[in-house]
């Protein structure tokens, strides 16, 4: 918000695409391990299966059927846009929080 504002030519009148990472579901799974200290227990869905799910959705005019491929993108550790405007609102990555970061916050707030 704040570099949206510091930059209104570029944030002017547009829906800005912003991130600090992109991760994938396993490592989550292991920053989440690393801080707890833990071996979860987790269960594994093969991304033919979700691919599979996808398509009976989309066929069937499922409300779900986008979520659904949000998922899958997010399974295979991508993102919905091609390029995001962290550039040209002055975002470097140093500026950003990790995902270290995000999870260790997580944890904190589940712990206290």
């Amino acid at each position: 918000m704040v570099a949206a504002l510091r930059h209104p030519e570029e944030a002017k009148g547009k829906a800005l695409k912003v991130q600090s990472f992109v991760t994938t579901p396993n490592e989550i799974l292991r920053e989440f391990e690393k801080q707890t200290g833990a071996q979860w227990t987790v269960s594994h869905t093969p991304i033919e299966e979700l691919c599979s799910l996808e398509k009976q959705m989309w066929e069937k005019n499922d409300p779900r059927a986008t979520a659904a491929t949000l998922r899958r993108i997010w399974a295979e550790g991508r993102t919905l846009y091609e390029k995001m405007d962290n550039e040209k609102l002055g975002l470097k990555p140093e500026d950003m929080e990790t995902l270290g970061e995000v999870v260790g916050r997580a944890v904190s707030a589940a712990t206290k």
